[in-house]
């Protein structure tokens, strides 16, 4: 790492080069040491030391430069094996180079100018911000934050498991949810209007399916109606044709009938008998009658009455072929009349019903005028009904609407303020939070200026005892210390020595009481030298154990004595064996008594005596000696306190700057107190001005929904009732327009007919003069006849066979015109009534028919109207995609829904995940620290250590823990925090910071070590020197599972003691000694030994 104008560095760049698996950095107090560990969290993770960037890179006015460039780089192996080199040039651009040489040698580079520098560098560590910062490079005001207070120990913990970040997702998803609750309401309120218009668009679309049936059925009624109709007019055609055709039959068959009896009349009044032979014989006799010369004028007159009567026939044929046709058009006439009649019927029939149904007076031309501006009228109304629908429909289309806008515009505001309402709810609830925790930090300020105060007047009395104490202690010491150098001098001997100590003041023998020999023996093991306080104490323990052994056997000899003599003298008296009572004869009494001497037993114990007397002589001395020892160390001590006392007062200045400091941060924090009181003021009238907006708002909503239904069920019954006014009058105007049309073609007929009838009269006056024409003919034809008869009767003869000859051509004729009659076919043929029968029904029929397919045709025309109205409403926004509106609001509400389920579910499985994390990491560590405690650690009063977690009161335990650090002491445990020494403490935040860097670190396993016998006594620096030798031995050794076995340890210190234990038992290639010159400037140097 390199340095450049940071701190007391100066122009001159400083390098510190790290090395495996020590690396020292050695200076005293003021040379710069933190600087190095400043630098790398600065280079790292870009965190400031106190003061900022003005405190860490050289002014400018004080250089008196106009540009300082201040640098600080380092050069590393990442945890992929690559080797990074980070250049930060601290200017006021704050420009940073990272520098990365890959395996193969190349080199990237990576500016600040388009990256992340520390994400970057946090990157290439594989480690966070708050482990650079509490765990690798920890400062030295921070390195023993495992034991520090409750609520410094959670932030840290907090910071190191990233709990922000885990509350920070937890606030998105709950924002989240929010939000597609919010979603999820409105979507929820649109559905309903959506289904209503689908339903009414539905509706619609099965009142145009319905309309467009009755259409078509209206239609194939019409055309089938049409179509009979067109048979039953084809029918009437063909009756008429049949009328026509047997009117014109029985004219024929009158007239044939009259030719018959005519030429019946004639042949009666021919009495002649019929002429016995055939007719070509008749007329050959004729033929030779005429022949006779008698017969020439009777002939020639015959002959003239014969072209009279033939002129006469032919006269008479004309009048009879005038006359039938007269007799046609009468019969014809006849047929239009009985039609004319049928008409007038059939009209006077739909005026009386016009007039019962309609209430319409008057006949004729005067009914159908009156009926035709009734029609009219109906129509006007009809017109006035549709314009007058068409905007009642567009004000109800209008006011429908805008209770529609007003709907939809009062939720949108319903959901404007209910966010706003969450969110003020929210920020209240912050700003609560916030003022609670500036109320607990008061509190906390006050209880911490309160108990600086108390500490400070404590210190301060406990400082005054402690320097008299100390005082008057020195004093004794050093009078005893004289004595005892005046007894060594002088080789006093032990009992010389007692009686001399014995004679000191009584200061001195409190000071002696006190300092007992296990006293002396317990503060000799824990605070002298390692060396001599094993060689003392191991001497002294088995001069003290032989003592004790001594004495033992010296009481046991000592109660063997007084026992043998009690047996001997018992035997002298009884005789009996004092074991078992028996008596015992001359001989072996006296080996008994042999046995029972005691001669040997007081040599033995004069012998023990000497060995006691020596031992404790020797026990005395060792004492003497460690007591010399002890009393020069603590007189040392007792000065270096006296010493110590000197700081009193700056203590004092400094818990005075400190009680100034708390009361400065007091009084803002009481300003804040005021600021956030007011702001929640403030944020709690506007929270109750929101919900009595809100509430007023739902007021709102539900008089608008009020209305809209209102509206809603207006428009409907307005619809309804319009449609069934205009339905009505369009039933009446088709009905009445069917029955008009109905009474205006039969007038039509009627008048047709009546034309057709104007020619009757000159018809039957021609008739009668033709039949009186008929009559004179056939008088001039009997005239003839009679005529002829004469000339018969003249020529009788003759006249026979001419009647015989006339009465054959007559019965030839009437069986002609009986031939002629039959080929008629008049009785095949209906009658003239039947006929006229038949085309009455038939007109009935027409009339049904005409009369049904005008309504129809007038309810197809309302049809189509009808029709075309629900195109129009079809058309509408409102109506054109509803369904597809309705279904994408419903999968998007489903969506909204499984949505908001899946973010419940996945932040339950979140919180359960990071409880998992917590629970697994915590174990990790304490299982670390498990096994390194007694490894490192040599005393036997702590088994071992753990950090102890448990969920935070109050809050929710699955989001915030609190942390503390205890030691197992006898199977209870105990927290560490105030109960265990400096060693202790700074012993276990060590291992605590590598449990940290080994779980949390991944493949980072550094530790810098600032200051480490930082308030540590003088004889306790080799304990922390061999502590660090453990550690190292630990990691380094093959049978170490729980860690990693290559952990770079980095340690910054002043302490000379330190730095020699740790060269001579780890031996590092090399140390950094920091140092100054006489400008203040900071320089670094490398030594391979403490010599040199």
């Amino acid at each position: 790492m390199r340095l450049q104008n940071i701190r007391s560095i100066g122009e001159e760049s400083q390098t510190i080069d790290f090395i495996k698996p020590l690396t020292i950095i050695q200076g005293p107090n003021g040379t710069g040491k933190t600087t190095a560990v400043e630098a790398l969290n600065f280079v790292t993770s870009g965190t400031l030391p106190p003061g900022k960037l003005p405190g860490f890179v050289h002014s400018q006015r004080l250089s008196k430069k106009k540009k300082v460039d201040a640098l600080v780089q380092l050069e590393f192996v990442n945890f992929h094996g690559v080797w990074p080199k980070t250049n930060k040039i601290t200017t006021k651009s704050e420009e940073f180079t990272l520098a990365v040489r890959k395996p193969n040698g190349e080199v990237g580079m990576v500016s600040s100018k388009v990256a992340d520098f520390n994400r970057e560098m946090l990157n290439h560590f594989g480690v966070t911000a708050a482990v650079l910062n509490y765990v690798i490079f920890c400062h030295q005001e921070e390195s023993t934050w495992p034991l520090s207070e409750p609520k410094e120990l959670k932030l840290r913990f907090d910071a190191i498991f990233e709990v922000s970040k885990y509350v920070k997702a937890m606030e998105g998803l709950k924002d989240t949810i929010k939000e597609l609750q919010a979603e999820l309401l409105v979507v929820t309120t649109e559905i309903p209007y959506l289904d209503q218009a689908n339903k009414d668009r539905a509706q619609l679309v099965l009142s145009r399916e319905e309309t467009n049936n009755q259409l078509t059925r209206f239609r194939k009624d019409i055309k089938d109606d049409s179509k009979e109709l067109r048979e039953v007019e084809d029918e009437l055609k063909k009756n008429r044709k049949d009328t026509e055709e047997v009117t014109k039959m029985e004219n024929q068959a009158a007239l044939i009938s009259n030719e018959i009896k005519n030429v019946q009349e004639s042949l009666q009044g021919l009495k002649v008998d019929p002429f016995p032979g055939t007719k070509e014989e008749l007329q050959c006799r004729i033929d030779q009658s005429l022949r006779s010369s008698q017969m020439t004028d009777i002939t020639a007159k015959r002959e003239k009455t014969k072209e009279t009567e033939l002129r006469l026939y032919a006269d008479l044929a004309l009048f009879n072929s005038e006359a039938e046709q007269i007799q046609a058009a009468l019969n014809t006439a006849e047929a239009n009349e009985m039609m004319l009649n049928n008409y007038k019927t059939e009209c006077d029939d739909l005026v009386k019903q016009g007039q019962e149904k309609y209430g319409i007076q008057g006949d004729g031309a005067h009914f159908i005028a009156f009926f035709t501006s009734t029609l009219k009228s109906l129509e006007s109304d009809l017109k006035n009904l549709d314009n007058l629908r068409s905007g009642d429909r567009q004000q109800d289309g209008l006011d429908l609407n805008e209770a529609r806008r007003l709907s939809h515009e009062n939720q949108i505001m319903h959901t404007v303020k209910s966010r706003e309402e969450d969110n003020l709810i929210i920020s209240v609830q912050k700003t609560e939070k916030s003022l609670k925790e500036v109320t607990e930090k008061l509190d906390q300020l006050y209880s911490n200026k309160n108990h600086l105060k108390v500490r400070l007047n404590k210190m301060i009395q406990r400082e005054r005892v402690d320097l008299a104490l100390v005082s008057n202690q020195l004093s004794g010491l050093q009078n005893e210390a004289n004595v005892l150098t005046d007894l060594s001098s002088h080789e006093i001997n032990i009992d010389d020595l007692i009686d001399g100590v014995e004679g000191l003041s009584v200061d001195h023998e409190q000071a002696f009481e006190k300092l007992s020999v296990r006293f002396l023996a317990n503060r000799l093991r824990k605070n002298v030298n390692l060396s001599e306080k094993r060689d003392g104490v191991e001497e002294l323990k088995r001069v003290q154990t032989e003592v004790v052994d001594l004495k033992k056997e010296l009481n046991e000899l000592e109660g063997t004595e007084v026992i043998y003599r009690k047996w001997a003298a018992s035997l002298d008296e009884t005789g009996d064996c004092p074991l078992c009572e028996k008596k015992c004869n001359e001989k072996d009494g006296h080996k008994m008594k042999d046995k029972l001497s005691v001669v040997n037993l007081n040599e033995e114990i004069m012998k023990i005596k000497s060995k006691l007397a020596e031992a404790q002589k020797k026990e005395m001395n060792l004492i003497f000696h460690q007591r010399v020892r002890y009393v020069n160390d603590e007189i040392k001590m007792v000065r270096e306190k006296i010493e110590k006392e000197s700081e009193v007062s700056r203590m004092e200045a400094d818990l005075n700057r400190q009680i100034e400091n708390v009361e400065k941060i007091i009084f803002q924090t009481e300003g804040s107190k005021s600021k956030f009181e007011a702001d929640l003021a403030e944020k709690k009238s506007a929270l109750a001005s929101v919900q009595v907006e809100l509430e007023q708002i739902r007021g709102r909503r539900e008089q608008l929904k009020a209305n809209l239904e209102k509206c809603k069920k207006k428009v409907e019954d307005t619809e309804v009732r319009n449609r069934t006014e205009r339905n009505e009058l369009s039933s009446q105007i088709t009905e009445r327009k069917s029955f008009l049309d109905s009474l205006t073609r039969i007038h039509q007929k009627l008048a047709n007919q009546r034309n057709l009838s104007v020619n009757k009269e000159e018809s039957e006056r021609r008739k009668i003069e033709l039949n009186e024409k008929i009559e004179a003919t056939r008088r001039e034809i009997n005239n003839c006849t009679i005529t002829l008869a004469n000339c018969d009767n003249e020529e009788s003869q003759h006249r026979i066979l001419e009647l015989q000859m006339r009465i054959m051509n007559g019965q030839e004729k009437i069986v002609g015109l009986k031939a002629q009659l039959a080929s008629l076919g008049i009785k095949q043929k209906p009658s003239l009534q039947e006929l006229n029968e038949k085309a009455t029904s038939l007109n009935k029929r027409a009339l049904i028919l005409r009369n049904q397919i005008s309504q129809k045709e007038g309810g197809l025309s309302e049809l189509q109207k009808k029709l075309k109205e629900i195109d129009i409403k079809l058309k509408q926004d409102s109506m054109v995609n509803a369904k597809v509106k309705l279904h994408e609001r419903v999968i998007e509400k489903m969506v909204l829904q499984a949505g908001i389920e899946d973010i419940n579910k996945f932040r339950n499985v979140l919180d359960e995940s990071i409880i998992a994390f917590h629970h697994g990491k915590m174990e990790e560590i304490n299982a670390i620290l498990f096994d390194l405690w007694p490894k490192v650690y040599q005393g036997t009063d702590v088994e071992t250590i753990r950090i102890k977690s448990q969920p935070a009161s109050g809050t929710d335990k699955r989001k915030s823990y609190d942390y503390s650090v205890v030691m197992v002491v006898e199977q209870e445990e105990i927290e560490m925090r105030g109960r265990c020494s400096a060693g202790q403490k700074m012993l276990a935040s060590i291992l605590i910071r590598i449990a940290l860097a080994d779980v949390f670190g991944m493949n980072c396993p550094i530790l810098t070590l600032d200051e480490p016998t930082t308030n540590l006594d003088s004889s306790k620096i080799e304990n922390m020197g061999s502590m660090l030798k453990d550690l190292l031995d630990v990691f380094n050794s093959g049978d170490n599972f729980t860690c990693r076995s290559d952990l770079q340890l980095i340690v910054i210190t002043h302490d000379d003691r330190l730095v020699q234990y740790l060269v001579q038992t780890c031996r590092p290639d090399f140390i950094q000694v920091l140092s100054k010159d006489e400008l203040g400037m900071t320089h670094i140097s490398k030594k391979t030994s403490l010599d040199s």
